[in-house]
């Protein structure tokens, strides 16, 4: 029957259905094949939304497979990464916008922070790391050294392998994935269920089709008193082609150095930093020298516009950056010091059995068997402040499923270890730290 007769008066119709010469036979099986066509209909629409008696439906997406696909569109060798992003911590209703750019082949990347008083600009070209704060006036930067020029150019970077690592969480039933919406739109949400402080994320958001970050939240306390403790709102996330104009364009600070204080020191990438402290080399407020050999062994200079952390509990004390955000709580055993693109996470963890640093962390990591990775750990001792730290290096070709940095410093007193674990771009911040860290009794 034409669909146009259907929505037509009653008047209209009734020719049609005069005309037609029906049985008593064909009248009684018509309203049941009506019916039975009606049950058709509806059971194929159920089967259609639910995937499970559907087999033509591509069953429910996995969070593993979200992961993945994330890495996929935006993080492949060969590219580089952007993205714009605006973090509202502990209840700030302004929030700090990040504008990052990465290489995905090398250490190369620009970080433009936007706080609520002043900007931040980090960049790193392989050559110098700049670290330039509009409100000290204030420009910091580590000239790397390459005893081996091939060096220079090494790929560094290497991306962890996330979706391995959520296959993990899934099989321990952490991790679940859902359909739903946000502001119309269609996503993808990912929620850790686990109950641990060592969490980077509570909930991941991504967009159903092109599988982009489009936000993630951090939550902290229970039950009535849960509540965001960090959310960050994904405005760009993007894959760049890697070409040579790009690297040039991308990776050079942008800013006038008139007016600015200017601090260096070198990096050997062999031996670390020559120098535990920043150097003066401002001439005429804005002019740079390159320092002298006498230089170099002066007393140096301090950075102003520090804070200083104590805690009564543990006996310590260290200065970090007034512009340093603080995630968690000061006063407790866990927490961490965001300053633009650094992030140092501070752990003071129980040592009863008076271990040594290198075996408890081994145990730390591999409680069942702490002899199984003892060859993917590398130990060496060095001095910050006159006081012996241990750093510890992860091999990122075992470990390359741990979200956690793979580098850290430890030191013990009593039955405390104090661990600071940084991510790659951290070596200003790290270095205050450790360089005035001390034991206070």
């Amino acid at each position: 029957m034409d669909e146009n007769i259907l929505n037509q008066p009653a008047a209209a119709q009734a020719p049609i259905i005069n005309s037609e010469v029906i049985s008593p036979r064909r009248r009684n099986l018509k309203p049941l094949f009506i019916v039975a066509l009606i049950i058709l209909v509806a059971a194929g629409i159920l089967a259609w939304r639910l995937p499970t008696l559907n087999p033509l439906r591509p069953a429910k997406i996995m969070a593993a497979e979200i992961l993945r696909r994330n890495l996929t569109n935006f993080f492949a060798p060969g590219t580089i990464y952007h993205q714009k992003t605006q973090l509202y911590a502990n209840g700030a209703t302004t929030p700090i916008i990040y504008d990052l750019y990465r290489d995905q082949d090398s250490e190369r990347f620009y970080n433009h922070v936007v706080y609520p008083d002043q900007e931040v600009w980090q960049s790193f070209d392989l050559d110098t790391r700049w670290d330039v704060n509009s409100q000290e006036k204030t420009i910091r930067k580590d000239l790397y050294v390459y005893p081996n020029p091939e060096s220079r150019n090494r790929n560094l970077t290497q991306q962890a392998d996330l979706a391995k690592q959520i296959d993990e969480l899934l099989q321990k039933g952490v991790l679940e994935a859902k359909e739903g919406k946000l502001d119309n739109r269609e996503v993808y949400v990912v929620y850790d269920t686990r109950n641990t402080p060592d969490k980077y994320w509570d909930v991941l958001v991504f967009d159903h089709t092109t599988f982009q970050l489009l936000k993630t939240e951090k939550y902290e306390g229970d039950g009535s008193q849960r509540h965001i403790a960090s959310l960050i709102v994904y405005e760009i996330q993007e894959s760049l082609p890697r070409s040579p104009e790009n690297l040039n364009k991308f990776f050079q600070p942008k800013i006038d150095t008139q007016g600015y204080q200017i601090f260096e020191r070198h990096f050997d990438v062999t031996k670390g930093y020559v120098e535990n402290e920043y150097y003066d080399v401002s001439v005429n407020r804005g002019q740079v020298s390159t320092p002298s050999s006498d230089l170099l062994s002066s007393t140096p200079t301090p950075i102003s516009n520090l804070k200083t952390f104590t805690n009564t509990k543990y006996r310590i004390s260290f200065q970090y950056p007034q512009s340093a955000q603080i995630m968690g709580d000061l006063s407790g055993q866990l927490f961490s010091l965001i300053s633009g693109n650094e992030v140092v996470s501070f752990l003071a963890s129980n040592n009863p059995d008076g271990l040594s640093i290198n075996d408890l962390f081994l145990k730390t990591i591999s409680p069942s068997n702490p002899d199984s990775i003892r060859n993917y750990v590398s130990f060496s001792n060095v001095k910050f402040n006159n006081l012996d730290f241990v750093q510890v290096k992860q091999d990122p070709s075992y470990f390359n499923q741990q979200p956690a940095s793979l580098k850290s410093y430890h030191i013990a007193k009593g039955n405390y270890v104090f661990s600071f674990g940084y991510n790659q771009d951290s070596g200003p911040l790290i270095t205050q730290i450790l360089s005035t860290f001390q034991f206070t009794q």
